[in-house]
């Protein structure tokens, strides 16, 4: 046996606050990287959407631990946590890099922090738009967002992505093949959406997924599925059009 003494230098301290261009606190996407090691650090109060998204299929495309890869061009790329309000956190001293995002209509945010041992280091980040297409008459949406939806927690996780993302229409899809469906929803229509001020959630289905493709269903009243029929694209596509789909 031996014994071996290790010491490590006291932690810092880091605080983020995003805000909108009003002022007021908002959601976003953030990344946090070590200039020296490319270490990811994750914040506190990131959202877990694994169990509604990842662990169902147990796929692994979204990224490490509870980050989620976006394919942004150039030096913005990269894994990024859901963050609904700003947050404090105990870091290792030292540079990092901070990525702030917040959809396509800001301009995304990258500065280097030197988070120092012992000592607060707090940064206040302000999402600025270049562009505001819904007062132009244009929402953003995403019609294909495979998750679970059948609780309050579930809307919540789901909520805080859109707003983080700036995505005002999310269509969340019901995932089927021959056998069986994927990502539950608790209903379709008017009184399964969930909203919050003007960010929506939106059940929809993924059905049927085939050798001749797959049909994504939006606007539902019920979900279309009959197994005895389940190669007839031109069906479905009908009966989602009689629903005003």
């Amino acid at each position: 046996w031996a014994t071996i003494p290790l010491r490590t230098g006291a932690p810092g301290q880091f605080a983020l606050e995003v805000v909108d261009d009003a002022g007021a606190p908002t959601p976003a996407l953030v990344r946090l990287v070590s200039k020296s090691s490319g270490l990811m650090w994750e914040p506190p109060n990131a959202v877990d959407l694994k169990p509604t998204m990842t662990d169902i299929t147990k796929l692994t495309i979204y990224g490490p631990g509870r980050g989620y890869t976006h394919y942004l061009p150039g030096e913005f790329r990269g894994t990024y946590w859901i963050v609904p309000l700003g947050f404090e956190v105990v870091m290792p001293p030292g540079q990092w890099e901070l990525f702030v995002h917040r959809g396509y209509e800001f301009v995304p945010v990258r500065r280097t922090i030197e988070v120092k041992a012992g000592a607060w280091t707090r940064e206040r980040v302000e999402m600025r738009r270049w562009i505001d297409m819904p007062a132009r008459g244009w929402w953003s949406g995403d019609d294909h967002v495979h998750s679970r939806l059948v609780s309050s927690e579930d809307a919540r996780g789901l909520l805080a992505w859109a707003q983080a993302s700036d995505v005002h229409v999310a269509n969340i899809l019901e995932m089927g093949d021959q056998v069986r469906t994927w990502y539950e929803q608790r209903g379709h229509g008017a009184e399964f959406r969930v909203r919050e001020g003007d960010y929506i959630l939106v059940p929809g289905q993924e059905d049927p997924r085939s050798q001749f493709g797959h049909i994504i269903g939006l606007n539902l009243t019920s979900m279309v599925r009959d197994t005895e029929r389940y190669l007839l694209n031109d069906w479905v596509a009908d009966e989602i059009a009689k629903q005003g789909g």
